[in-house]
């Protein structure tokens, strides 16, 4: 059943996430095939059974909506996955292209500026680069940021907060971003191949709305810098 291969993978999902185990995560995602799957032949028996005059016309789209939302928890279940063995590899599953630019936002806590950034990054439709976020340590998002990007049409109320401490090697990534003085520990160890910029938000850190008008500005200039960079190699 649907449900059941939802939920397992929810589980397994969450289960590899807390113990760091890419092998658990690589097997949870498989099981999304089967959750389609399953969910296909759903929609095929609903129709069938209501040209058969089986079910009522008003059962037929409650019935759809919730063999959808099924299918729904396993692809969020295999996000989750592909988040867990980028945070244990480095490999990030969502982008296949030949060359794919990785951004970490660093700032103290991951709670508020630093989850700001990676909205923005990972709303400007560039399918070759990956924006991430970090805090020196990770402290649960501000109700004020949840609040501020929902207003935005940005829903990271499920989004789970990260510190460095928690990812792959930092020379993984092609640019870090310090959003505040104490981000800037996260700096990789010259000598390195990452780029280290650091951000002072200054007078944007003044208001909410600042601090997205100034991170949104910063990150689509950064962009437009590697892609001309990387057009010119």
């Amino acid at each position: 059943a649907i449900s059941e291969t939802s939920i397992s993978m929810l589980k397994n999902s969450i289960k590899a996430f807390l113990e760091q185990d890419a092998d658990l995560a690589k097997t949870t995602m498989l099981a999304q095939r089967e959750a389609n799957r399953v969910r296909d032949k759903i929609n095929d028996d609903l129709f069938q059974l209501r040209a058969d005059k089986k079910i009522p016309i008003t059962a037929l789209t409650p019935l759809q909506t919730i063999a959808r939302r099924l299918e729904r928890v396993a692809d969020q279940s295999k996000n989750i996955c592909e988040e867990t063995l980028y945070m244990c590899t480095g490999q990030y599953m969502k982008h296949m292209s030949k060359e794919v630019f990785q951004v970490l936002f660093v700032d103290d806590d991951n709670s508020s500026a630093s989850q700001i950034a990676e909205t923005i990054g990972n709303t400007l439709d560039q399918p070759n680069f990956v924006f991430s976020s970090a805090g020196i340590e990770s402290k649960k998002i501000t109700l004020e940021t949840v609040a501020f990007l929902k207003a935005k049409g940005h829903d990271i109320g499920n989004n789970i907060t990260k510190s460095v401490d928690n990812l792959p090697k930092l020379n993984h990534y092609h640019v870090v971003v310090a959003l505040s003085s104490l981000g800037t520990k996260a700096f990789p160890t010259p000598p390195t191949k990452t780029i280290s910029i650091a951000w002072e938000l200054g007078h944007a850190a003044a208001s909410m709305e600042e601090t997205y008008t100034f991170l949104n500005q910063n990150i689509e200039d950064l962009v437009q810098a590697i892609r001309g960079q990387s057009a010119g190699n």
